[in-house]
């Protein structure tokens, strides 16, 4: 090819997962690089990923590049969930999760403990446990939206959401709180405005993990 042809490239994204880029005239194929991004956890410690969008996208998918085993998301049955409709698309509930593994055992706990008290009747929804490695979408007090930097605690498989459809913002979901605390859960309504919102505060049982303090601003 004659020095100083210029080469164009037809950049796809398709699903917001795969990039691929198309070169013209023979050119070899190369992939956009994402925004990088790092943060302390604190479950988890100092990890690092990646945007799969070229930009910061409010609540787009990311990549962990290290910091981070995605092997020790597993599946779960959590059988009080069957028959239950999902957060999102009101699909019906199987049963089976993905959830991170340390954290099993304190789920399903919670889940026994929320059917003897005859509360489970008042669970009218959920969802959200799941590998969904994205960054937040936070609104403010007003209901904006607006744009967050850091992955979503639903990227790692310990976090879910309960009466989402509730009609009420999950407000209802306040009944189970309690119950997920002694569990070592948190609950959204009370740390950050998001009723519906759960998600592991500490691992409990043979195989928790020790928790990381994280300087302010990690």
């Amino acid at each position: 090819m004659p020095h100083g042809t210029v080469i164009r490239e037809l950049h796809m994204t398709i699903n917001r997962r795969a990039v691929v880029s198309l070169a013209l005239f023979g050119a070899p194929l190369a992939a956009l690089a994402g925004k990088k991004g790092a943060l302390c956890h604190p479950l988890f410690g100092q990890l690092a990923f990646e945007t799969v969008d070229d930009d910061w996208v409010r609540g787009g998918d990311v990549r962990f590049t290290s910091g981070f085993d995605t092997t020790l998301i597993k599946s779960l049955f959590v059988p009080q969930i069957v028959g239950m409709p999902r957060s999102t698309d009101g699909a019906i509930n199987t049963g089976n999760i993905q959830f991170h593994s340390h954290a099993h055992a304190q789920l399903l706990a919670a889940f026994e403990q929320i059917e003897q008290q005859g509360l489970l009747r008042k669970m009218v929804s959920f969802g959200g446990a799941r590998f969904q490695p994205r960054l937040r979408k936070p609104v403010d007090g007003e209901g904006r939206k607006l744009l967050s930097r850091t992955p979503s605690n639903h990227s790692f498989g310990t976090a879910f959401d309960v009466n989402a459809r509730d009609g009420k913002y999950g407000a209802t979901a306040r009944v189970f709180a309690a119950i997920f605390e002694a569990n070592g859960f948190l609950w959204g309504g009370a740390a950050f405005n998001d009723p519906m919102h759960f998600e592991v505060k500490t691992f409990i049982g043979s195989q928790a993990l020790p928790t990381f303090r994280c300087p302010t601003g990690a």
